[in-house]
C-alpha cells in the first residue's frame, strides 16, 4: 500500500533488528516503511476486532523531521481500513509533547488519560 512517498511492506528479520536499534520498545505487529527500497522506519500495530491500537512510529534518525512518520500512519490507516478496521487509537506518555501534536495534527483527538498517557483515537476515515 502507498501513501504518497512511503510504502509499507512487511519488515525482514534484519531490519527488524534495525528498528529495535531506533526503538527499543517497539511492539506490536511491524510494517516496514519503505522509501525507494530504503527502510526508513516502522509501524506497529495490535489489530483486535475493528479497533486498531497503533503501537509504535519510528522513522531512522537520518530521516526525522521530513513527515514521514505521519505518512506511514496514514498508509497503516489505509491499509487497515480496508480490512474492516474502524477505529484508531494510540497512547501518548504524558511527557510526550511532540509526539502528542503528531497524533494532533494526523486528526486524532484525546479520549481519556489514564497513568500510563493519553489515549488518542480517530475513527476510520474521518
Amino acid at each position: 500500500m502507498t501513501c504518497a512517498r512511503v510504502s509499507l511492506r512487511p519488515l525482514s528479520p534484519q531490519e527488524e533488528l534495525k528498528v529495535r536499534e531506533w526503538c527499543p520498545h517497539a511492539r506490536g505487529r511491524m510494517m516496514a516503511l519503505d522509501m525507494a527500497g530504503e527502510l526508513v522506519g516502522a509501524v506497529g500495530y495490535l489489530l483486535e476486532g475493528g479497533e486498531c491500537q497503533v503501537t509504535t512510529v519510528v522513522v531512522a534518525p537520518h530521516r526525522r523531521g521530513w513527515g514521514i512518520g505521519s505518512e506511514g500512519v496514514r498508509a497503516l490507516e489505509r491499509e487497515l481500513t480496508a480490512k474492516g478496521a474502524r477505529l484508531f487509537w494510540a497512547r501518548v506518555p504524558l511527557d510526550a509533547g511532540l509526539a502528542f501534536y503528531l497524533w494532533l495534527r494526523l486528526g486524532y483527538r484525546p479520549a481519556e488519560v489514564d497513568s500510563e498517557g493519553v489515549i488518542m483515537m480517530r475513527p476510520a476515515g474521518g
